[in-house]
């Protein structure tokens, strides 16, 4: 059984014995997901109050609780909270001015412009990866400002992830509630180890790899009737001829880091590495995204670091506690 703790935090009051939970972190997925339940009543706590999940002590996720619901019968009650981390306030939420962007516009101000009526973020906290530093630490402007179209309907989200996909970049929530553009671990020592056959840490593992979604070529074009092709790459990994013609983003920042950032994320996507851990850390430290993991897995035959690009604690009273992870490979997403 393991001897990892837990604390959720809402209106105030904490609770640390569960009948279960669950709490989702992922590089390539937006707005990820907790859901709690405990015997007992939660006084004062209601939807749309701020949330933190503590494991081990450490902070592991902060968002807002989306329903709070009750069940009772003749001798308990049960509170179940459930919600998602702050990434989904700017999922939720449209942008409300329409149209392009001033063109001088950096990712910065376009960034500070959505977010400056989002409640509970840290708009002062924001990490501006490689490609897109600001004033203050380079002593210059973004040199590929944004031109970024928004029409009716899309959201903040949307917005801001294809700015950044247009640098070649993604757009995350960390465990605090720290937005970041940027991208994942490229190398590094492992932090963690994964072991299947002498010596099994894992409780069980899966792979595929899966060429469905992946393509020999990605071509960014313009978008006007002419189409001309304004960046080509090209995987050479892919067994045969398989092209994909695609629309440069509306910003036009860079076609080519658009192209480059399909294409590494289509090989991401086609390589599929999961395993379930007993407990929530290993060596006293909480198993986190965005971290290097060594696997030596004798059945699947994987020997080799892997980016942790997701991780879901998740606790059931009867079976004890558990992480789920997914894997993914290392180094695939620069800028």
């Amino acid at each position: 059984m393991s001897n990892d703790s837990a604390q959720l935090v809402i209106a105030g009051k904490k609770v640390d014995q569960f009948i279960s939970f669950r709490a989702e972190a992922d590089l390539f997925n937006a707005a990820d997901a907790f859901d709690a339940s405990f015997s007992g009543s939660l006084p004062g706590a209601a939807p749309g109050m701020a949330v933190k999940l503590y494991i081990n002590g450490v902070l592991e996720l902060t968002g807002i609780a989306d329903s709070i619901g009750r069940t009772v019968d003749k001798s308990s009650m049960v509170t179940s909270v459930r919600g998602r981390d702050l990434m989904g306030l700017l999922v939720d939420s449209c942008c409300e001015k329409f149209g392009d962007a001033a063109a001088s516009e950096t990712l910065q101000s376009l960034a500070g412009r959505l977010l400056v009526n989002v409640p509970f973020i840290n708009r002062k906290n924001i990490i501006y990866g490689k490609g897109t530093k600001t004033a203050t630490s380079s002593g210059k402007k973004e040199s590929n400002p944004v031109a970024q179209r928004i029409d009716p309907g899309k959201t903040i989200f949307d917005v801001l992830r294809e700015a950044a996909a247009s640098r070649g970049m993604l757009f995350w929530a960390m465990p605090d509630g720290t937005f970041v553009f940027g991208t994942p671990r490229t190398s590094g020592k492992a932090e963690f180890s994964i072991t299947v056959g002498k010596n099994t840490n894992a409780e069980s593992g899966s792979v595929t790899s899966d060429i469905s979604g992946r393509h020999s070529k990605i071509v960014v074009v313009d978008q006007n009737a002419n189409g001309n092709a304004l960046a080509t790459v090209s995987d050479s990994s892919f067994p045969f001829a398989k092209p994909l013609v695609t629309s440069a983003a509306s910003d036009g920042v860079s076609p080519a880091k658009q192209a480059q950032l399909a294409m590494n994320q289509e090989r991401l996507s086609g390589f599929s590495l999961s395993y379930t851990v007993p407990g929530h850390s290993q060596n006293g430290r909480n198993w986190a995204i965005n971290s290097v993991c060594r696997v030596k897995d004798e059945a699947l035959e994987i020997n080799g670091d892997y980016l942790i690009a997701g991780r879901t604690f998740s606790l059931d009273k009867d079976k004890g506690a558990t992480t789920e992870l997914t894997l993914s490979l290392l180094g695939i997403l620069t800028v």
